[in-house]
């Protein structure tokens, strides 16, 4: 893909993921975990876990911070980008016990749904 300055993004080219976007999630992912009790490990993982987050949910996240603030551009998305990396882990646990819930009692998610 091309971006503004005429470089080619080699691993959006490869596997459509924009290194900025990777990249800030990365580090929002591991400002996180330095604020994370546990072993070494956990913290990588918990940084590794913020980088994935951002690489899917920054697009969302930047389609709606343009439709509430109507601003665009390459600095809210990496913005959005660190957010989703620093808010990661919550992102997933948040997602993990919703998808508990619904488990639980799929009949009332699905009248939910239902006009």
């Amino acid at each position: 893909m091309q971006e503004a300055n005429g470089m080619t993004d080699p691993l959006q080219a490869a596997l459509g993921v924009k290194t900025s976007v990777l990249v800030a999630g990365l580090i929002g992912g591991a400002v996180s975990s330095v604020f994370s009790p546990g072993p070494w490990w956990q913290r990588v993982i918990q940084a590794l876990v913020g980088a994935a987050v951002s690489i899917y949910v920054t697009p969302f996240a930047v389609e709606l911070l343009d439709i509430v603030t109507n601003v665009q551009g390459e600095e809210l998305e990496h913005g959005a980008a660190f957010v989703c990396g620093l808010c990661g882990m919550a992102i997933v646990g948040g997602v993990i016990n919703y998808a508990r819930k619904v488990s639980k009692r799929p009949e009332q998610f699905i009248n939910r749904l239902k006009p």
